[in-house]
């Protein structure tokens, strides 16, 4: 009797949980719906509900609805009948103004005057403003997150924040990424014309004319003076 009441409250208690994680997924996902693709073109998605309204691509996930919607291709398709899928859609019509929208590289863009990049979690897909960079003068880094402007340079990116190198140079700033680095991991080495940074901060000792990447295990650079390792010396 005993065991048969534990297993009844066991099974009371993940009841509650699931439900409450649904709870949160579905709250999180409230404006994503359901698109069907088309046998007309890959590009182009019909509402199943309303076959009036459809979706052409403007850009890379990027749909507009004939009613002037403007939506987010995210999170996965599934397969409903051969050669088809159900897409998920979001609705960005209020975030994103197709008048002055403009896709950079690696998946930055520029909307209303702000720059941003696109990150996803299990809830899709969702744009991170670099916060502070002009639109007008922001190109990305080829091998790491950021990127710089006419007056700064920028690291980070999700699942953190997107951050200013203090007292960078944008016009000589280079980008060292050791081996063992990332895309986003925050272990990248800047070197400017005269400053050494490791990830957002400044090495005030390093020199930045003879600084250098090493494939070591125990050293990852060396300058005319020392040898580093994530950004600390060795003497």
């Amino acid at each position: 009797m005993r065991l048969l009441y534990v297993l009844a409250v066991l099974l009371v208690i993940i009841f509650l949980l699931s439900s409450c994680t649904e709870s949160k997924r579905s709250s999180s996902r409230n404006s994503i719906e359901k698109w069907v693709q088309t046998d007309r073109n890959p590009d182009t998605f019909v509402n199943p509900i309303d076959d009036t309204t459809d979706l052409q691509k403007i850009g890379n996930q990027i749909y507009q609805a004939n009613d002037g919607k403007v939506y987010l291709r995210t999170l996965y398709p599934h397969r409903y009948k051969r050669d088809h899928y159900v897409e998920y859609l979001k609705d960005i019509t209020d975030f994103l103004n197709i008048a002055d929208y403009r896709e950079l590289d690696k998946g930055y863009f520029t909307t209303k005057g702000k720059v941003y990049m696109w990150w996803s979690n299990d809830g899709g897909h969702y744009p991170v403003e670099v916060k502070g960079a002009d639109p007008g003068t922001f190109v990305p880094f080829d091998s790491v997150a950021g990127g710089k402007d006419k007056a700064h340079v920028f690291y980070g990116g999700p699942p953190g924040n997107m951050d200013t190198l203090p007292g960078a140079d944008p016009a000589t700033i280079r980008v060292m990424n050791p081996e063992r680095g990332c895309w986003n991991c925050g272990d990248c080495y800047f070197v400017d014309a005269k400053h050494v940074f490791w990830g957002l901060q400044l090495m005030p000792e390093a020199d930045s004319k003879t600084f250098h990447l090493v494939d070591s295990e125990a050293v990852d650079a060396r300058d005319k003076h020392r040898s580093y390792h994530n950004g600390r010396p060795i003497r």
